[in-house]
């Protein structure tokens, strides 16, 4: 882990790599090592070659500051078991398109019986300036190839030491780096849109998806490739996602695979795998990280997983974001609905979808939304069937007879995380709901809590209830006015569960968190921060901040949910 900050040089471990030199054996020859066929290549040299990989300067960094200490020089070495007459060693820069050019061409002797050949590039100013554009996050590779003739038996050979070094932007190694190049570097766009008279928000429309090649390194050994972009067979489409979210400079993105991956690196493949990801800044605060973890100790069925990472996009650094399962349909590991159940959304955005619902329970701006059935092939049943199914669940709720429709406990985890937080979100909360199929022993679902951007713990709010528990948008209100206490009480009793337990279970994650990424995290907000610009705040404010606003939060809703 680095224990620098974000303006140290960083070097990281010195890399060993084995390559068998391959000659052209003269037809005409004894074999020393064996019987050999005609004119067929035989391994008479061992090669072995050490290569030094720089990680070497951050971010806003000149040259100046770049060439501190050991400066901008790459060194490698070769050891030739075999006698020589001669090495020659060329230096190449490696070219985005995969061609090369020459920086330096070099002859070296060998003194007496010495077989380590050592060799070196030191970057010039003019070349550091080219390579590595001011404020751009760019990754430099060079090659060394050692042409190595030797005296034995007369064989001549020309060959390559195939390993490449590396000068790039100071990113932490503890936290795993996307690296995304688009076909000829395009960006994803977007047309930003606003809503209609006496409705929500402001959002996005004609999202280009940019096809392109995904590449996640950790530590500095890749962990996945996706490989160039070819229709349902390899590479990624890079696309803008979110709506208010998607108008500030950084945006956030939705990443889809052409072929399934667990991005997250979980360990068990058949299961996590899928081809849909978000990308959501995460450079602000730890609401995300601390949300999710919430939901997880509520005991909602599937939480969607995150990690923090670094994203680099076209050489472009784009800041810290949460890499995050998205909301789908995926039996196995995300929404475990059946290919006759449905994931609608409670949505201030419907004025922005093409397929949508209304209902009369609870009249608002607000209607439903499809994020399955894709709402290019849901079916007219299918459509009849849902409308009337959320009809005959809101009018119960009126009735105090709402437990044959809704599922109690997934209603009454999802209040009880808003009210824990304060949120003050009561229309863009992302309200997920599923009904798992189209049979009458399934119900309606609230799925986790997705939007986390309203918890309120910055000191504020610490006695008031959240926004969904006090207004109408939603059935909260109606639920706990029931004369039918089923809700109310097991909402109490949630509560009841949790309450002495809820704050140590995040401070024990809190504190992996900080211990295992901590410095990272920190190192990524500085360069995000240099990159976008905002404020700053370190992973061990945001802890403190959350257990003094807690501290006085909970004591609160002991009293006030003992009075319901």
């Amino acid at each position: 882990m680095y224990r620098h900050s974000a303006s140290d040089i960083f070097k990281a471990a010195v890399l060993a790599v084995t390559v068998l030199v391959t000659f052209s054996c003269q037809k005409d020859d004894p074999d020393p090592v064996g019987p050999q066929k005609k004119d067929e290549a035989r391994k008479v040299l061992v090669v072995q070659g050490y290569t030094t990989n720089y990680i070497s300067y951050p971010y806003d960094a000149g040259y100046e500051k770049a060439s501190k200490n050991e400066g901008l020089t790459l060194r490698t070495s070769v050891t030739v078991m075999d006698p020589t007459s001669s090495v020659e060693v060329s230096w190449y820069k490696i070219n985005p398109d995969g061609s090369y050019n020459m920086l330096r061409n070099d002859r070296m002797d060998p003194s007496g019986t010495e077989k380590i050949y050592n060799t070196s590039l030191s970057l010039t100013k003019e070349q550091f300036n080219e390579y590595f554009p001011a404020k751009k996050y760019c990754e430099a590779q060079f090659y060394c190839k050692f042409s190595i003739v030797s005296k034995t038996k007369e064989i001549k050979s020309v060959e390559y030491l195939t390993d490449t070094m590396t000068v790039a932007t100071a990113l932490p190694e503890d936290l795993m780096i996307l690296r995304i190049n688009t076909v000829n570097g395009e960006e994803p766009t977007c047309d930003y849109v606003s809503p209609p008279p006496g409705n929500n928000g402001a959002g996005i429309r004609n999202c280009t998806k940019v096809p392109g090649r995904l590449k996640i390194s950790l530590g500095g050994r890749q962990l996945y490739d996706s490989g160039n972009y070819v229709e349902n067979q390899s590479g990624m489409t890079l696309k803008i996602r979110g709506n208010t979210s998607a108008y500030a400079s950084q945006k956030p993105y939705k990443i889809k695979l052409q072929k399934k991956k667990d991005l997250l690196f979980r360990g068990d493949e058949d299961k996590y795998k899928d081809k849909e990801w978000v990308l959501i800044r995460g450079n602000a605060n730890l609401n995300t990280f601390i949300g999710l973890e919430t939901c997880r100790f509520l005991g909602f069925e599937w939480v969607p997983a995150m990690q923090y990472v670094n994203v680099v996009v076209n050489d472009d650094y784009r800041g810290l974001y949460c890499l995050v399962e998205s909301y789908k349909r995926n039996e196995d590991c995300r929404a475990r609905i059946t290919e006759k159940g449905f994931l609608i959304e409670k949505d201030a955005y419907w004025w922005n979808e093409d397929l949508y619902f209304d209902t009369s329970g609870f009249p608002s701006n607000m209607k439903f939304t499809f994020k399955y059935p894709d709402p290019e092939e849901i079916q007219a049943d299918q459509l009849l069937y849902i409308q009337a199914y959320v009809n005959k669940a809101e009018e119960a709720v009126h009735k105090g007879k709402y437990e044959e429709y809704l599922d109690v406990p997934t209603f009454a985890k999802w209040l009880l995380y808003h009210d824990i937080f304060a949120s003050l979100d009561c229309a863009g909360s992302n309200l997920y709901l599923i009904k798992k199929d189209m049979s009458s022993s399934t119900k309606l679902e609230l799925l986790s809590p997705w939007d986390f951007d309203s918890m309120y713990w910055n000191g504020a709010f610490t006695q008031c209830w959240s926004n969904q528990h006090v207004y109408g948008a939603f059935y909260y209100p109606t639920l706990l006015a029931s004369g039918n206490r089923a809700f109310t009480d097991r909402y109490k009793a949630e509560w009841d569960r949790i309450h002495r337990t809820v704050q140590d279970y995040l401070n024990e994650d809190l504190e992996r968190l900080i211990s295992e990424k901590g410095d990272a995290i920190n190192i990524s907000r500085r360069l995000n921060q240099t990159r976008w610009g905002g404020g700053y705040t370190s992973v061990t404010q945001d802890f403190n901040n959350l257990n003094r606003w807690l501290d006085e939060r909970v004591n609160w809703l002991d009293r006030e949910i003992g009075k319901l």
